[in-house]
């Protein structure tokens, strides 16, 4: 919607398509042929296009109304019509010279017939030439419609969404045109009109994103500030996001930008148990003209045109985050609503954009390498070698990372039960480190174990495949060894151990030379 971007395009557009009597351009033959093409190319909601033949060739230099838009021509104003008083007869040569002046002289003018011409096919059925949907661009953010096989003539092209058509700016271009057939060679029509759309990243710039409970992660939005200059009751913008269950928004961290300038206060934020795990951010103020619980961004947008909006806050990684391989991950999405037309309700939402947070888990298993131990004691360390205070799930065995006021009940170490297991879980990835503090009876501590919780993404932040210590499995297998271990070199043990040879070795020594001297004797 940015102001003015498509009026070249508009006028050169309506200027061509309603010069009927007095063309600008030479015009080929006439020949009967229904080889012609539109092909519409645009972007945001734009999902298909309706073509609808106002006025068939019929001589190079002959255009005569279709029947289906006669009555469209003749209807009062009031009524949604034209008002033209010619009677059948001249009616096709009144219509164009009526559109003909308007194209000439009155681009506006001429984007308000089309738009009128579209709300008349809809109010009364008019049925289209063809309906063709669109299809996505190599380029992932445009779509084009073609419609084929269409008779010379001038055509009516609709592009959807349907609601716009109240819209009277036509720098738009998007809400209704008027274009002339006449040639096989396609006529190309890009609407140029961009509708408000909405990025969002975590950590920075990533899709996705994993984190331990208690974690606080940063999230990033970005939009655009529309051009409101055509609308003169009132512009409505809002960008809505909503978090999973698993994510606890840190309401005092929300920033708004707008090129750089912090306008939080120029926003009207909602949050509320209403709206669930969604906030609301209503740009500009309320604006009771519009209705209750309506807010008028024109203020706040006027001659921003174009400029960056930026949206920051935090969410911590809560107790109810799912964890990774149970089907759901953690997401967190965001769109924008704006006004698509000058009424109250005339609003369009984008589409959603997401991100994905993962928390995940391991088993540590403790066996004498056959059979399972109980009576082991450990410590979980983070990369830093700092020990994780510990609290228990509820499910049988599990621990996961104490939160908030938790760590004061919370525990440093846990021992393993008759099974030999104890469940780790809602642990980002990176690499962690159990400590034996206490092996089971009759047998040997163990050496620490590195554990390492690596994952692969796709490219919309969706999780491809994890795995603990690169095993493809979620378990690490600790095994104590019975019996007594020697100390390993150049410990304290050594001199000990090395300290008793020698008294051993002299004692004995001398005990075999008094006993030799005795026999001397």
């Amino acid at each position: 919607m940015l102001h003015k971007i498509g009026k070249k395009l508009t006028v050169a557009l309506v200027t061509f398509a309603l010069a009927m009597g007095t063309l600008l351009y030479a015009v080929p033959a006439f020949a009967a042929a229904s080889d012609g093409s539109i092909a519409v190319t645009g972007n945001g909601p734009f999902a298909s296009i309706s073509v609808y033949q106002m006025f068939s060739q019929n001589d190079v230099n002959s255009y005569v109304l279709n029947d289906a838009w006669k009555d469209f021509f003749t209807t009062d104003a009031g009524s949604g019509g034209i008002g033209l008083t010619a009677d059948d007869a001249d009616l096709s040569n009144a219509a164009y010279t009526y559109i003909r002046g308007l194209g000439n002289d009155d681009a506006e003018g001429m984007a308000t017939f089309a738009k009128q011409a579209a709300a008349w096919a809809a109010a009364h059925s008019v049925q289209a030439t063809s309906t063709p949907s669109a299809t996505a661009n190599a380029d992932g953010t445009s779509k084009t419609a073609t419609a084929s096989s269409l008779a010379y003539g001038y055509y009516l092209v609709v592009p959807s969404p349907e609601g716009s058509t109240d819209q009277t700016d036509p720098s738009r271009g998007t809400d209704a045109l008027l274009v002339n057939v006449n040639s096989a060679t396609p006529v190309a029509i890009d609407l140029k009109t961009v509708y408000p759309t909405i990025q969002k990243v975590v950590n920075g710039s990533d899709k996705h994103a994993s984190a331990s409970v208690g974690d606080s992660l940063p999230f990033t939005l970005t939009s655009m500030v529309p051009d409101v200059s055509g609308y003169t009751n009132g512009y409505q913008f809002a960008i809505q996001d909503t978090l999973s269950e698993g994510l606890t928004l840190d309401k005092d961290s929300v920033k708004v930008e707008i090129g750089g300038t912090d306008v939080t206060s120029s926003c009207i934020i909602q949050y509320g148990q209403d709206l669930g795990n969604t906030f609301v951010i209503n740009f500009g103020t309320v604006d009771t003209a519009l209705g209750a619980g309506k807010y008028d961004a024109t203020d706040l947008f006027t001659g921003k045109a174009g400029q960056t909006i930026t949206v920051t806050y935090t969410a911590t990684l809560n107790t109810s985050a799912s964890l990774a391989g149970t089907g759901k991950d953690n997401t967190n999405s965001a769109k924008v609503i704006y006004s698509n037309g000058p009424g109250v309700n005339d609003l369009y939402a984008s589409a959603e954009v997401f991100t994905h947070q993962y928390t995940f888990n391991f088993d540590l298993e403790k066996t004498d390498g056959t059979n399972p131990l109980a009576g082991a004691t450990f410590q979980l360390k983070d990369a830093k070698g700092n020990v994780i205070s510990l609290v228990a799930t509820g499910s049988s065995n599990t621990y996961r990372p104490a939160v908030g006021d938790e760590t004061a009940s919370a525990v440093t170490e846990v021992t393993t039960p008759a099974d030999g297991t104890i469940h780790f879980v809602d642990l980002g990835e990176g690499s962690y480190t159990l400590t034996e503090t206490k092996a089971p009876e009759g047998y040997n501590k163990a050496a620490d174990t590195t554990v390492t919780i690596a994952a692969e993404y796709n490219t919309d932040g969706t999780l491809q495949s994890w795995s603990v210590n690169n095993n493809g499995q979620n378990a690490v297998e600790i095994v104590n060894n019975a019996g007594i271990l020697l100390p390993g070199t150049g410990g304290m043990g050594t001199v000990v151990f090395t300290v008793a040879g020698v008294v051993a070795i002299v004692g004995g020594t001398a005990w075999m030379m008094t006993r030799r001297a005795r026999r001397n004797s």
